[in-house]
């Protein structure tokens, strides 16, 4: 089943776009397949970096309790 797209105005800074395209350029990626890269890449780091988080809060927690 082909995945469903969705057009999303996104309105930018004249600068940060041109680096974005040269970023893309470089990436040998269009300017929405780069910022959708990107995005994609923050999402997951994120979401890596709360569940470590949520890690280490548990422990400090266990370790508070002994």
């Amino acid at each position: 089943m082909p995945e469903h797209r969705v057009a999303l105005l996104l309105r930018l800074r004249r600068e940060l776009k041109e680096r974005l395209a040269e970023f893309a350029k470089h990436e040998h990626r269009s300017l929405n397949q780069q910022i959708e890269f990107i995005l994609e890449q923050f999402l997951s780091e994120t979401a890596n970096k709360s569940r470590n988080e949520q890690r280490e809060e548990e422990r400090q927690r266990k370790t508070r309790r002994s």
